[in-house]
This record gives C-alpha cells, structure tokens and sequence, in this order.
C-alpha cells in the first residue's frame, strides 16, 4: 500500500522524538471520497459508546491517520495516551485503531493497552478495530520486520465533568 505523501509521526506540542514514536503518517481529511470511512467508524465508536461507555460525543474534529509503522525503522510508538493537553488532542474521548494490515506481512507491532495496571493486547487480525477511552495509556511495541498499517481516529466531546 502506497502511503505517500506522507509525514513523521510527531508528538503532539513537542515535534519528531523518533526514540518515541517512528512511523510515516498519512492524513485523511473527511472529505467525499473518504467520507464512508468516517461514517463507519462514527456508526461503530456511537455503538461501542452506548454499550461500554456512555461518554458524551460531538464529532470527529480532526482528520484519521493511516499509520505505517516499517520494520526497516524498528517502527514504534511509546507508552502515550491519546488525550492531552494540546489544543487539537484534549477534548478526545474515543480512540479506535483499526488493523489494516494481515498479520503475517510483520513481526512485532503489537497494540498494547494498560488498562488500569493490567496489560492488555489486542488482537491483530486484518479488519479489527480496537476501541478504548483516548486516556487510556497505550503503545505500539516495534516493527522488527514487515510493515505495519493502522487506520487511528478520535471522536471528541465535551470536557468530562
């Protein structure tokens, strides 16, 4: 899958730190022709909301990120919570990841989520999505060999009260 033009990966308010996070980022604005993948995650996170959570959404306010993490770059993302204190990243309240890639075309690249001290992973099969809280602390151990792609979005809401 071509992924080009893409960029680094940043950390929100602080730049390139490669240590922490390498991956190559391509945007995905909601626009026509993407506009079904934005219905289907919103379709998705709006059931998964109701059944798990119940936290109060607005929208999608910004754009997804297909996510390529390369084994050739050992591909990683460090403990990190979605949620902070950036303009663009603090009123996040959902975090989806979807599995773009089969997982035999890599090695590594595991989504791990601390769910309150226990560690959890999550599955890695083509099409699975993961959802989890924006404030739950998670990482992407690194690519050893292969690529990675991840589809990631945040729907947004109101401050939590």
């Amino acid at each position: 899958m071509d992924l080009s033009p893409t960029e680094s990966g940043n950390l929100s308010g602080f730049g390139t730190v490669r240590s922490i996070r390498a991956c190559d980022i391509l945007w995905l604005d909601d626009q026509p022709e993407t506009s079904w993948i934005f219905e289907r995650l919103a379709r998705l996170l709006s059931s998964i909301n109701q059944q798990s959570f119940g936290f109060r959404l607005d929208s999608f306010q910004e754009g997804a990120q297909l996510i390529r993490y390369d084994g050739s770059e050992l591909g990683t993302y460090d403990w990190h919570a979605d949620r902070g204190r950036a303009p663009a990243t603090r009123t996040r309240k959902l975090s989806v990841s979807v599995q773009i890639t089969p997982e035999a075309e890599y090695q590594g690249g595991r989504l791990e989520l601390n769910g309150e001290g226990t560690m959890i992973e999550a599955p890695a099969s083509l099409g699975t999505a993961i959802v989890f809280p924006s404030f739950v602390l998670h990482r992407v151990t690194p690519v050893t060999a292969g690529r990675r792609i991840a589809l990631v979005a945040w729907l947004h809401g109101p401050a939590f009260s």
